[in-house]
């Protein structure tokens, strides 16, 4: 991942804003983000972050599309256990929109 701005998330395990096109503008204990489809990101975080025991929240950025959706989940492979899946749309579409994401 190329170097980003931190993020001051003093109460989050890790945290990054993403634009729409994957790239991360800042960060906290994230290692990389791709955007692998449209509306669809993997961010992996630290390895001491555990992805099956984590409750990660994610929040359309402000300058996304109005009516947009997110959805956030862990990547089900047993052998990401530090990444997570983030996926955006607008009306029951995929979509590439920007994003906030923390785990607590």
């Amino acid at each position: 991942m190329a170097s980003t701005t931190a993020a001051f998330a003093p109460y989050a395990q890790a945290a990054v804003s993403v634009d729409k096109d994957g790239t991360a503008v800042r960060s906290k204990n994230v290692t990389d983000v791709k955007r692998v489809a449209t509306g669809k990101y993997l961010i992996t975080v630290d390895p001491q972050i555990d992805a099956g025991r984590s409750v990660p929240q994610a929040t359309i950025h402000r300058t996304g599309n109005w009516g947009s959706e997110i959805y956030v989940g862990s990547e089900t492979d047993a052998n990401d256990t530090n990444v997570f899946l983030v996926w955006t749309g607008v009306n029951a579409a995929a979509s590439d929109q920007p994003f906030h994401f923390i785990v607590p």
